[in-house]
């Protein structure tokens, strides 16, 4: 299919994880301007214009970024836009959570990405993120208001996989901490990030492991989720023991009451 567009071209190798894929797609690549855009999501027709438009307002910039909604399966959509986030310290926030949430709404200098050399193919889930911070370390960035780009979501995405999205984040993040200890401000702002990211993942796995009980009772997945969620999130084990405690009272109540 691919090949059947003569201005397409199509590039293939093994899988060696996004963030190699990512730089293959760059190196084939010859704009001064680039986006990434995974397989399944969508550029809006205003995406590449929104995006010049920003780097004209503020050309210093290392990358510029805009707003997206989710799409489902079929391309319905399914949720509002992202809301435009409020800081200008970009890398502050960074440390603290991703306000970003999508790489196609990103557009990136070509020269930019040549000067720190790319992504880094060992922070498999977490690639974009740890772009995002090591970029912004070295570069301002700026937002614009455009909603640009549609994430497709559906139980496929890696996003997820709770656990593996966890680990990858939280290693992408301590690879800053070199250059935080050096300032108590975004020394702070990390360890937020740290717990931050702890606290958003492990909700998501302790909900995922309520829904997964609830359809399936005590099955191999149950068991898989629970040790999951005592490894990355003890405090979602300890949610979890409060809630059943309850069950189990309110249980005794009713028959006592009967």
């Amino acid at each position: 299919v691919a090949r059947s567009y003569s201005k397409v071209v199509y590039v293939y190798q093994s899988n060696q994880g996004v963030g190699a894929a990512r730089n293959t797609g760059f190196h084939a690549s010859a704009g001064e301007f680039v986006i990434f855009l995974d397989h399944d999501d969508r550029l809006l027709p205003n995406a590449i214009e929104a995006g010049l438009n920003c780097f004209q307002k503020y050309p210093d910039s290392g990358f510029v970024f805009g707003r997206y909604r989710k799409i489902d399966g079929a391309g319905k959509i399914i949720s509002d836009p992202t809301q435009s986030p409020d800081e200008r310290d970009f890398y502050l926030a960074l440390l603290q959570r991703n306000p970003i949430g999508h790489p196609a709404v990103v557009l990136h200098r070509r020269d930019v990405l040549e000067k720190i050399g790319g992504f880094e193919t060992a922070f498999k889930g977490s690639c974009d993120y740890h772009l995002y911070l090591r970029i912004a370390q070295s570069f301002p960035v700026h937002k614009h208001d455009g909603i640009v780009a549609e994430y497709r979501w559906h139980e496929g995405n890696a996003s997820w996989n709770y656990r593996y999205m966890l680990e990858n984040t939280l290693c992408a993040l301590r690879a800053q901490s070199l250059y935080t200890s050096r300032t108590p401000l975004y020394q702070t702002a990390m360890k937020k990030g740290l717990s931050n990211w702890r606290n958003h993942y492990g909700r998501l796995m302790l909900y995922d492991l309520r829904t997964h009980w609830k359809a399936h009772g005590l099955d191999r997945g149950s068991i898989d989720r629970f040790r999951t969620l005592v490894y990355c999130y003890p405090q979602g084990f300890a949610w979890l023991t409060k809630g059943v405690l309850r069950s189990v009272v309110h249980r005794a109540q009713s028959d006592r009451t009967v």
